[in-house]
C-alpha cells in the first residue's frame, strides 16, 4: 500500500533540540495514536508511533481515539478496536453508544455495557445508567442505583443513589453522596470531605481535588490529606495535576503546587488556567507567563488566543498563526506553515495547515500527509 506523505526535517539544529526536548518530556514507552480519513487516497488510516497504517479501505461510520487506543464502526457496522499495533473485531453489531479515553473503551450493546482495557473485555452491568471515562478510570451507575468505579481492571462499588454532582479525574473521583457529603475515592481510599451546601464548588486534577467548603474556605485534598489554602473565599480558582491556582480577596494570584504555596503575582491577571501540569496566565503587560520553579516566567511578549496541552506541555498559536510548544522549560517552534487547527496528545501534536496537509509531530520528527 502506497501512502502520499513525506518526512520533513527542515532544520538540523531544530531537530537535535527537539530530540533532546522529547527525551526529557515525553514518555518513550507510550504509543501515540491518531486515526484519520485520508480523502486523497480514500483510506481510513492511523498514525501509530511514527508509522502510518491503513485500517480500512472505506470510510468508517464513526471513530474515537485516545493516546493509546482507537475504537471505530466500519462501513458495514462492525465494531472494532485498535491497540498494540492490531485491529480487533469486537462485535458484528452496532453499539448503541461508545466512548474512548487514553487507555480504555466503553460501550453499550443491547442492554449490557462493557469496557475494553489492557487487551481484555469486561462486562460492567446490564441496564447501565450511563458511564463516564477519563484516562484509565470509568464511573457508572448500575440498574440498582449503585455508583461504581472501574479502575485497574476491578469494579468497586462506592455508594448507592449519589447526587448528580460527580467529577471523574485521571486517578480519582469526587462526588456528592446520598447524604449530601462530598467524598473522594483515590487508590482504594474513600475520604469524606465536606457536607454539601449552596457555596460548595469542587474540581479535580491528578492526585488533587480543590473545593470551597461551607465556611467559604478554599481547601485541597492532595495525596490523601486535606489542607486549607485560604480562609476567605477566592474570587475564582482552577485545579490541575498536583496544583490549585486562585485569586484571593486581595487580588493576589496564588498557587498550591505539590504541597507548597507560592504568591505568583500581587494583582489579578484576569485570565489564568491550568492544563494538566502546566499553569499559565496573562501578565499586566498582556504577556504570556508560565509557572516555573516557584515563580512566573515570561515566555511570550503577547498573549495567544488558542491553547491546548497535555501533561507538562503547553501548545499555542503565535500571532502569525504558527504553532509553538512550551515544555521542559523551553519554547520550540513546531510549525513553519500557517496552522488552521491542532490537537495535543501526551506524546504527539497533530495539526492541519493552510497547505491542506496534516502533520504529525512527535519525538522531534514530522510526518506530513497531503489530504487533497
Amino acid at each position: 500500500m502506497q501512502f502520499s506523505f513525506h518526512f520533513i526535517v527542515k532544520n538540523k539544529f531544530l531537530f537535535i533540540m527537539l530530540s533532546v526536548m522529547t527525551l526529557i518530556s515525553f514518555n518513550l514507552n507510550s504509543q501515540p495514536l491518531y486515526p484519520y480519513w485520508d480523502q486523497y487516497n480514500s483510506h481510513f488510516n492511523i498514525y501509530d508511533n511514527g508509522q502510518l497504517k491503513n485500517l480500512e479501505p472505506r470510510e468508517p461510520k464513526s471513530f474515537k481515539s485516545g493516546n493509546n487506543i482507537c475504537a471505530y464502526v466500519t462501513d458495514v457496522l462492525d465494531f472494532k478496536i485498535y491497540s498494540n499495533g492490531k485491529s480487533k473485531l469486537i462485535s458484528k453489531f452496532l453499539p448503541k453508544s461508545y466512548d474512548c479515553s487514553d487507555a480504555l473503551v466503553a460501550w453499550t450493546s443491547g442492554v449490557a455495557s462493557y469496557v475494553y482495557y489492557d487487551g481484555n473485555i469486561k462486562k460492567l452491568c446490564d441496564a447501565c445508567l450511563g458511564f463516564t471515562i477519563n484516562d484509565s478510570m470509568l464511573s457508572f451507575t448500575d440498574r440498582y442505583g449503585f455508583f461504581n468505579i472501574f479502575f485497574d481492571n476491578k469494579i468497586r462499588n462506592l455508594d448507592i443513589s449519589p447526587s448528580s454532582n460527580t467529577i471523574l479525574g485521571r486517578n480519582l473521583v469526587a462526588f456528592v453522596d446520598r447524604h449530601n457529603q462530598l467524598r473522594v475515592w483515590c487508590k482504594d481510599t474513600n475520604v469524606s470531605l465536606e457536607y454539601f451546601s449552596d457555596t460548595l464548588k469542587f474540581a479535580c486534577g491528578l492526585n488533587t481535588v480543590g473545593f470551597i467548603d461551607a465556611t467559604n474556605r478554599l481547601r485541597v485534598f492532595y495525596k490523601r490529606q486535606v489542607f486549607t489554602l485560604d480562609k476567605l473565599r477566592p474570587k475564582n480558582f482552577v485545579v490541575g495535576d498536583d496544583m490549585v491556582a486562585w485569586v484571593d480577596q486581595n487580588s493576589n494570584l496564588k498557587l498550591f503546587h505539590k504541597g507548597n504555596i507560592f504568591v505568583l503575582e500581587k494583582y489579578d491577571p484576569g485570565f489564568f488556567n491550568i492544563v494538566d501540569g502546566v499553569m499559565y496566565y496573562r501578565s499586566m503587560q498582556n504577556e504570556l507567563k508560565i509557572f516555573e520553579n516557584g515563580k512566573g516566567k515570561i515566555i511570550e511578549n503577547y498573549f495567544p488566543t488558542q491553547f491546548s496541552g497535555r501533561n507538562t506541555t503547553l501548545v499555542y498559536m503565535d500571532f502569525r498563526n504558527r504553532l509553538k510548544a512550551y515544555t521542559a522549560g523551553q519554547v520550540f517552534n513546531v510549525s513553519d506553515d500557517i496552522v488552521t487547527s491542532f490537537k495535543v496528545f501526551p506524546d504527539l501534536i497533530v495539526y492541519y495547515s493552510n497547505a491542506k496537509s496534516l502533520t504529525f509531530w512527535s519525538n522531534g520528527e514530522r510526518i506530513e500527509v497531503q489530504l487533497n
